[in-house]
């Protein structure tokens, strides 16, 4: 589905007469680099809240096994 997907999509943008049916255009290398710029930093970000948000869940769990051992 995902490979389908990709495909529809490459057609509707390579292809004149769907490119122009669809009223789209393929953005340029400097597009391309502007857009992974300000992407970038939100993967980063979104990371980093994953990793904390995982990692304050274990130490309650982590607590409340001590002391049922006690």
């Amino acid at each position: 589905a995902i490979a389908t997907s990709f495909g529809l999509h490459f057609v509707i943008l390579y292809v004149p007469f769907f490119a122009g049916l669809f009223g789209v255009a393929p953005i340029s290398f400097d597009e391309w680099t502007a857009v992974i710029a300000f992407s970038f930093p939100i993967i980063i970000i979104d990371e980093i809240l994953k990793f904390v948000s995982r990692n304050s869940r274990k130490a309650p769990a982590a607590v409340a096994r001590a002391k049922k051992q006690r």
